[in-house]
C-alpha cells in the first residue's frame, strides 16, 4: 500500500458523503407571496381564496380536442397553491398542500410515481446544484417541471413551474415566490 492509497480512499469517502447530502433543507411551511401587494403574504391560517391563474397558454391552431383537454388538465395541475409544507429527510421530500393533497418524491431515483385520484403519475426528482427539480409526466402527454430554490436568507423559496405540451405554441413558464411561515 502506497501513501497515495489512503489519500484516494479519503477523497472517495468525502465525495460519496457530499453526493448523498443532496441540496439544502427545504423543510418548513411556505406561503405564496401575494403579487398584488409586494410586501404582503396571503393568509396561511386557512385555505383562503384560490390564487388567480398566472398561466396563459398560447395554443397552436388545429389542436385536437383531446390534446386541448390534456393541456387544460396540465394548466390546472400547475396552478399555484396558497401554502404548503415540505418535510425533508436524507432520501425523501414530502409536499403537503393546504388542500390536503400530499405526495413524496425521492431525489436520485431514476423512476418513481405518485397517485392523484385515479391516476398514477410518473415523477422524477433530482438535485440540480442547490435546486430541487421535480418532473411530472401525467397520462395523456405533456410534462410539468417544478424547480425549488431556497434563497440565501432561508426566508424565501422560489418555485419555477414549466408546462410543456404538443398543443402549446411555446412552453409556459412562471416563477412564484413563497415565504417561510413563522410561528406567531
Amino acid at each position: 500500500m502506497t501513501m497515495r492509497t489512503p489519500i484516494i480512499l479519503a477523497a472517495l469517502l468525502l465525495t460519496g458523503a457530499a453526493g448523498g447530502q443532496g441540496g439544502p433543507d427545504l423543510s418548513g411551511g411556505w406561503t405564496l407571496k401575494d403579487t398584488a401587494a409586494p410586501d404582503s403574504v396571503t393568509r396561511s391560517d386557512s385555505a383562503g381564496p384560490t390564487p388567480r391563474s398566472d398561466l396563459r397558454p398560447l395554443v397552436r391552431p388545429g389542436s385536437r380536442p383531446e390534446a386541448q383537454a390534456q393541456l387544460r388538465r396540465l394548466v390546472g395541475m400547475a396552478q399555484p397553491v396558497v401554502s404548503f409544507t415540505i418535510t425533508q429527510s436524507d432520501t425523501a421530500v414530502t409536499f403537503a398542500n393546504v388542500d390536503g393533497f400530499t405526495y413524496t418524491v425521492y431525489p436520485g431515483r431514476e423512476r418513481d410515481s405518485i397517485t392523484a385520484g385515479d391516476d398514477i403519475i410518473p415523477v422524477r426528482a433530482r438535485w440540480r446544484g442547490s435546486a430541487l427539480e421535480v418532473e411530472f409526466r401525467p397520462p395523456g402527454g405533456g410534462r410539468i417541471t417544478e424547480t425549488y430554490t431556497l434563497a440565501d436568507s432561508g426566508v424565501f423559496l422560489r418555485m419555477e413551474v414549466v408546462v410543456e405540451h404538443e398543443s402549446l405554441a411555446q412552453r409556459l413558464w412562471r416563477p412564484r415566490m413563497y415565504r417561510r411561515q413563522t410561528a406567531d
